[in-house]
């Protein structure tokens, strides 16, 4: 084999690595492109590197198909497709298509450094599984396949969605009949907004149970949307003429939550709870009376960081933004093959502390509000994936994420209030 070839290789490689970190996007996206082409195996943590952080979302998506070309690679040499392989090979190497390519002048060395990549691949089949396995990178972007759930763990997940399911049933359930004793409805009432479970063959019976469940949680949507409407001023208040339509759809999912209980805790595979031990006061100490005192600042450095997560390049709400975007622009999205990013829980401020600064109080309303919009529209994403045509959804989605984007942003100023108050 020449070594002036692989020579050659090798410095087209570290010269594209080189250019990941190039102030050109155009640039970067090429380097990445002819990476994942090449197969170059030393290039893997710089791309992942590239994935999660690139400002530009062009170079981040050249990013994620070179992640996963390393993956397409693996599995067609697995399957017996070598001659393929060094067939697409063969074209970043010597067709032309992406970036510099090697000398063609002498069809023996070509043919000898096509060899000398099929033994790389086979190489890389060997190390790159376990590592592909075990980023969790890879799987967000559905590059791999995570090990599916067992029933046991599966119905863990079940059990906290039911608990979840019939706490939001109940709250707005205690909503409705407020209204219609001529109460009106309190906008600081929690709701958990769980995600529809995702199911998988593995998860066996319980996959109708999860389904059905996942219905719930739709008419749940549905029956709550004039008391969203009346908390986000779209209507001036809510009274039992507008409730009344609803109560029918919310008795009948409560019904079915308390039948699908039923079914579910009739499964022999359920989880069993641990007793958490107590501990023993002893009588002879008195505790002290504990005062509480006022510190706002504390809760800065985290709600700085709520909203930065949601609103960063890939954060909970930016990446919505793009997916429905996405669909707008082309009527599919990449994301409905993805997962659901983890998303912050709402912060709870302790009264003393909402009274000390009205800003803190407003802020933390506006980021809960922010969250919970979200965290609704990531549940209408996933339905409107499931269905198969998400652009019927896309135009309120956006309006929707927009929305909480705007209320992330506004609750930046009154947090650098409290902060320059300090």
């Amino acid at each position: 084999m020449s070594k002036r070839l692989v020579e050659q290789r090798q410095s087209m490689i570290d010269e594209m690595i080189q250019k990941l970190t190039s102030s050109d996007p155009a640039e970067r996206k090429q380097a990445a492109l002819y990476l994942g082409e090449a197969a170059a195996g030393d290039a893997v943590e710089t791309l992942v590197d590239v994935y999660e952080n690139d400002d530009d979302r062009g170079v981040r998506k050249a990013a994620a198909y070179a992640l996963g070309m390393f993956k397409a690679v693996d599995r067609d040499i697995a399957r017996g497709g070598k001659d393929r392989v060094i067939k697409l090979l063969d074209q970043v190497e010597n067709a032309g298509k992406i970036g510099k390519r090697a000398d063609r002048s002498s069809l023996f060395s070509s043919v000898l450094l096509l060899l000398v990549l099929a033994v790389i691949l086979l190489g890389l089949n060997v190390i790159l599984p376990g590592y592909l396995q075990s980023s969790d990178v890879l799987v967000r972007i559905g590059a791999i396949t995570p090990t599916p759930d067992t029933r046991q763990s599966f119905a863990v997940q079940l059990d906290d969605q039911f608990q979840k399911v019939r706490a939001d049933a109940t709250t707005l359930q205690t909503q409705f009949n407020t209204v219609r004793n001529g109460g009106g409805v309190d906008c600081t009432a929690y709701f958990n907004n769980p995600l529809p479970l995702q199911t998988s063959a593995s998860s066996g019976e319980l996959v109708p149970i999860a389904n059905n469940l996942n219905g719930v949680l739709a008419d749940l949507r549905t029956t709550r949307t004039r008391f969203d409407n009346a908390c986000t001023g779209e209507i001036a208040a809510l009274t039992a003429a507008d409730v009344e339509p609803f109560a029918t759809t919310l008795d009948n999912a409560i019904g079915r939550i308390t039948l699908l209980e039923a079914e579910f805790a009739a499964l022999p595979f359920l989880p069993t709870e641990t007793p958490i031990p107590t501990a023993t006061r002893d009588p002879n100490i008195t505790p002290s009376p504990t005062i509480a005192i006022a510190n706002p600042v504390v809760h800065l450095t985290p709600l700085y960081d709520i909203v930065n997560r949601m609103t960063r390049p890939n954060g909970g709400a930016d990446l919505l933004e793009q997916y429905w975007d996405d669909v707008i622009t082309t009527g599919s999205t990449e994301g409905c093959r993805g997962s659901v990013p983890n998303l912050p829980d709402p912060y709870e401020l302790p009264p003393i502390d909402a009274e000390a600064e009205p800003d803190l109080a407003q802020a933390v309303q506006l980021i809960n509000q922010a969250l919970t919009a979200t965290t609704t529209n990531w549940t209408d994403f996933v339905l409107a994936c499931n269905t198969g045509r998400p652009i019927g959804s896309a135009t309120a989605g956006i309006n929707s994420v927009r929305a909480a984007i705007r209320s992330f942003q506004a609750a930046l100023p009154l947090l650098d209030n409290v902060r320059d108050a300090g």
